[in-house]
């Protein structure tokens, strides 16, 4: 077992920091160490992120990027067998909207949400993206949330 994995163990089941993309383009050029670049850059794919969390109402998309941290592999198949629900809640915990459970084999997640379809976001309102992941190998659940504003 790595270190990794007794670090995951000893966590629990989790997501790492959460990114809140409103737009990917490609990057121009090659990556560069320590260089700094507008957005997050991932290789060849640089991310927009507002790092104060306040997204427009008129943003089309946000991109759910994260990873899940603690999950257990199915020595059968030797995937992950997980399950992950997106909901959006007010400051009074009421739910705004939300999307159907979606199943996923492996721990990289990039997931949109139709941000300016969402009816009931108020400009100047706080708001909660929920994340909810199940491993249902291990039989163990956790909830990341992540607060944001609406301009």
């Amino acid at each position: 077992m790595n270190s990794i994995t007794r670090a995951a163990r000893k966590i629990g089941l989790t997501t790492s920091s959460v990114l809140l993309a409103t737009g990917t383009r490609q990057a121009s050029g090659s990556f560069q160490p320590n260089t700094v670049y507008e957005g997050i850059r991932v290789l060849t794919v640089l991310f927009s992120d507002g790092l104060d969390r306040v997204i427009p109402a008129s943003t089309p998309e946000v991109e759910l990027t994260f990873i899940v941290i603690g999950a257990q592999m199915d020595a059968t198949t030797q995937a992950f067998n997980l399950e992950l629900t997106y909901r959006i809640v007010d400051d009074q915990d009421q739910g705004v909207w939300g999307a159907a459970p979606q199943k996923l084999n492996r721990m990289t997640v990039g997931q949109p949400i139709p941000f300016s379809q969402i009816e009931g976001l108020t400009p100047g309102s706080n708001y909660r993206f929920q994340i909810g992941v199940k491993d249902l190998v291990r039989g163990s659940e956790s909830t990341t949330e992540i607060p944001f504003e609406v301009s």
